[in-house]
């Protein structure tokens, strides 16, 4: 089965949590990013978790949302955080209280100035069909703008990516998935099964995982039950005779502030040069078209 003649359907029902510490400077990403969550499924269901409580200041949380034309939203104010790290961990609760209700078929948490388009989402659900039998799943890179140039700049990168030294998933001649030396993506999408093992597993406790506390609610199951011969479970399309990142895997961290800041390590290396051939022993698993059209975990 070539990977265009999948079925891909966007998500008939979605629940979107967008966690925004508020800071009137940052209004305008969450307007950026939500104007496209209409879009994203059939029905989308928007909770917005802040941590103010200024009458005003919701006010201006409750005009984003009506010039993005969210239909559906609210607005989360939690009444006892204990340390206000903790806040990027709210969204599980209201994850929690909707999963077992069968309502939503998909899941996005993200950051409240990551922009996800409708590409993403469809190139997402088309590579979980391909990706389940294997334990992974499809993830994103986070990418910025340098000034005013149209080139992209990968946000979450310190050095180039080896090709032939990180582990990868070849589909056929022309498409792979590459398992990045960092899959920090700063959202995650998830359906039904992947939240259930969420919910019911390690990656749903704050202490789990590798990075600091805000970053981990960010993590989902991208550490946990990682398969053999993986740093983890996220992966990321590959066009294989371009050598070039999938355009629908990019996701836009559109404050662009690492890439514009001379003295920040990251954000400096562009998305067409991230990958390079380089010497050494390729780690690949070919695919079983049969298997991977007729199997589902």
């Amino acid at each position: 089965m070539n990977k265009e003649d999948i079925n891909i359907d966007l998500p008939t029902s979605l629940l979107i949590c967008v966690t925004f510490h508020y800071d009137a400077a940052r209004l305008i990403y969450l307007e950026k990013i939500s104007k496209h969550f209409p879009s994203l499924g059939e029905k989308v269901t928007v909770f917005i978790i802040t941590n103010t409580s200024n009458p005003s200041e919701l006010n201006e949380i409750d005009r984003v949302m009506k010039n993005a034309c969210i239909c559906d939203y609210s607005i989360v104010v939690p009444e006892y955080l204990g340390h206000p790290y903790l806040l990027t961990w709210v969204h599980l609760g209201i994850f929690r209280k909707f999963y077992p209700q069968d309502i939503y078929s998909h899941f996005l948490y993200t950051e409240d100035d990551i922009c996800i388009t409708k590409e993403n989402v469809m190139y997402w659900i088309r590579s979980r069909f391909i990706l389940k039998p294997f334990g992974l799943i499809p993830s994103f890179i986070r990418y910025e703008f340098k000034n005013m140039r149209t080139e992209k700049y990968a946000t979450d990168f310190v050095e180039f990516v080896n090709f032939h030294t990180m582990p990868s998933l070849k589909y056929d001649k022309k498409y792979a998935y590459l398992n990045m030396s960092n899959p920090y993506q700063g959202i995650y999408f998830m359906d039904k099964l992947l939240m259930r093992e969420h919910l019911h597993g390690e990656s749903s406790n704050p202490d789990f995982g590798q990075w600091d506390i805000r970053a981990r609610a960010a993590s989902g199951v991208t550490f946990l039950d990682i398969p053999n011969g993986f740093l983890s479970r996220n992966v990321v399309g590959f066009l294989l005779p371009e050598m070039q990142i999938d355009e629908n895997s990019l996701i836009h961290h559109v404050p662009n502030n690492y890439t514009n800041n001379k003295n920040a390590r990251n954000g400096k290396i562009l998305i067409s040069e991230l990958v390079k051939k380089r010497g050494g022993m390729v780690f690949q698993i070919l695919i079983n078209k049969f298997k991977a059209s007729s199997q589902r975990v």
